[in-house]
């Protein structure tokens, strides 16, 4: 579609940030309907559009070649027929899931989901349009490992069974999110993770990633920006993977409802650890009351 726009003249791309999103679409829909008019066409881009009125008359006054439109109409139709079937899987997932979560409500007694208050997130341009949050708190009887910073809505491939992992170190360690230390005559000689992660902590490490890319957050932001100034990006998505599967596993093994630490509370928690490493130098090194100075401003 980008190639067939480009061909006419059309340069959607250089004003829209997301040429498929509201306003693409109805422009595109508008030029296979027939209309030419620039600013007829500028007039259907959303009021969010923060490119000027005139600079997208300019990029939508085209060179209407018949041949370009006839490419863009059976491109537009191919994309629309491919999302149309993406519906159509995401509707039977339902039905699979809805049917799992009724086996599972009779079979152990779980209290329906329905009542249970979740904190909705906001729902990306491609993600499925069946509610997959309420679904997931459904099938784990009230957890909702959504509302952990930076985790989607997707379903991992463990299934929600973790209980075969007796401690949230063995789920860690399975997922080779944890240091495989190698030493030779007491020396430690490499300390790095394994290599062949599975999908599921290629998914938390994606997570760890996007908490890496925020500025601000809850207490797990400032974990990865502690160990990235300690160590290196790498390692800080390594760290803050492995700290996300030990809070979904023990949301979903102990039932423990996620409840983040105030950063204000884990920054003070830090302090008072670099504090009590400095009292234990000064104790080891013997130093005196007298020896210690204070700089100051």
């Amino acid at each position: 579609m980008q190639k067939a726009l480009q061909l006419i003249n059309i340069r959607l791309d250089a004003v829209l940030k997301d040429v498929m999103g509201m306003s693409g679409k109805d422009i595109i829909d508008a030029i296979l309907s027939g209309e030419r008019n620039p600013k007829i066409l500028a007039s259907l881009a959303h009021k969010n559009v923060k490119a000027p009125k005139s600079e997208i008359e300019s990029a939508l006054t085209g060179d209407w070649r018949e041949e370009y439109i006839f490419e863009l109409r059976q491109c537009y139709e191919l994309y629309k027929y491919y999302h149309q079937k993406i519906d159509e899987c995401d509707e039977e997932i339902k039905k699979l899931l809805t049917a799992e979560i009724e086996r599972k409500q009779a079979q152990d007694g779980l209290a329906k989901a329905e009542h249970i208050k979740i904190r909705k997130k906001k729902a990306r341009k491609n993600e499925a349009r069946i509610n997959i949050q309420q679904l997931a708190v459904s099938l784990t009887g009230g957890i909702d490992i959504s509302v952990i910073e930076g985790v989607g809505l997707g379903i991992s491939e463990t299934g929600l069974d973790l209980k075969e992992f007796e401690t949230d170190k063995q789920f860690a360690a399975w997922l080779q999110l944890c240091p495989d230390i190698k030493k030779t005559g007491g020396k430690v000689m490499s300390k790095n993770t394994r290599k062949g992660k599975n999908r599921l902590a290629h998914a938390f490490m994606h997570a760890a990633n996007a908490i890496g890319n925020k500025k601000e957050g809850d207490y797990l932001v400032h974990f990865f920006k502690r160990i990235e100034r300690r160590h290196s990006r790498a390692i800080a998505t390594v760290a803050t993977a492995r700290k996300l599967a030990v809070i979904v596993w023990n949301m979903l093994v102990k039932k423990k409802p996620y409840t983040p630490v105030i950063p204000a509370k884990y920054l003070n928690k830090i302090r008072q650890n670099q504090v009590k490493q400095i009292q234990r130098k000064i104790r080891q090194l013997n130093i005196n009351h007298d020896e210690i100075v204070f700089a100051t401003a």
